[in-house]
Order: C-alpha cells, then sequence, then structure tokens
C-alpha cells in the first residue's frame, strides 16, 4: 500500500447495469478501492452503518454515489440522512433528469459533484479519486 487512505466506493443505483458500468469502470481506475453494489438506499444505509465503527482517526474513506431517482429512499433523501449522520460519508449525486434546483440542493446537502446522465468516467473518477485519496489519480 502507498500509505494514501483506503476507500469504500457503494454505487447506489437501482438499475443493475449503471452499477456494474461504474463498478467495472473504478476496479479498473483504482484496484485499491473496496466496491459495493447497492440496488436501493435502505441497503446503502445498512452498509455505511457496516462503518459505524470507524472512527475520525480511521484511514477508512466512504464515498456514496447514488442515483437521484429510485423506489423508496431516493438519492436526495439518501443524501439527507448521510449529511445528518454522526459518520462521515461523502457523496456524489448522479442524475437522468437534472435541473438547477437539484443541483442545487445536492450542494447544500454536501454532495462532492452532481453528474448528469449520461456522464464522462474520467471526471467522475478524478471526483473518486480527490474524495478517497485527497489526491488526483
Amino acid at each position: 500500500m502507498d500509505g494514501r487512505p483506503r476507500g469504500t466506493v457503494i454505487v447506489v443505483d437501482d438499475v443493475e447495469a449503471m452499477r456494474d458500468l461504474i463498478i467495472a469502470f473504478l476496479r479498473k481506475l483504482d484496484a485499491s478501492l473496496t466496491l459495493v453494489a447497492a440496488s436501493t438506499g435502505h441497503q446503502a444505509l445498512a452498509i455505511v452503518e457496516s462503518y459505524a465503527s470507524l472512527g475520525p482517526d480511521s484511514n477508512e474513506r466512504v464515498l456514496v454515489i447514488s442515483d437521484l431517482r429510485m423506489p423508496g429512499l431516493d438519492g436526495m433523501t439518501l443524501l439527507g440522512t448521510l449529511a445528518a449522520s454522526p459518520h462521515r460519508v461523502d457523496a456524489i449525486l448522479m442524475t437522468a433528469f437534472p435541473d438547477d434546483g437539484v443541483r442545487e440542493r445536492a450542494r447544500e446537502l454536501g454532495a462532492l459533484a452532481c453528474f448528469e446522465k449520461p456522464f464522462d468516467l474520467d471526471l467522475l473518477g478524478d471526483v473518486v479519486q480527490e474524495a478517497v485519496h485527497g489526491v488526483g489519480p
């Protein structure tokens, strides 16, 4: 290991093909990442809770990449729940239905970025690397 923080990226989307695409890309980009798929916001929260034992001195970084529109707990509600939780979890929102209100609300809730589908995977990779390791790739 090169001393950089370890990272876990939770990819949340109700569309399996989108989850698989992002995970495959991130696996090629950075083999040190732990990549976890979640099909619902509730499932993502359960995964985040499994990292609850990680204290502020932990070298582990957790990042959630979430779709906006999903059944049940949508991406914006997930962001709000993460922002209000005691865990330090960064988040990126992605949506096929962008508007300024969505972007603004996502920023207010602490999202690092809001990507419009389809998006450039390389740009997503840059934000992931910055969030997890504190540096570009």
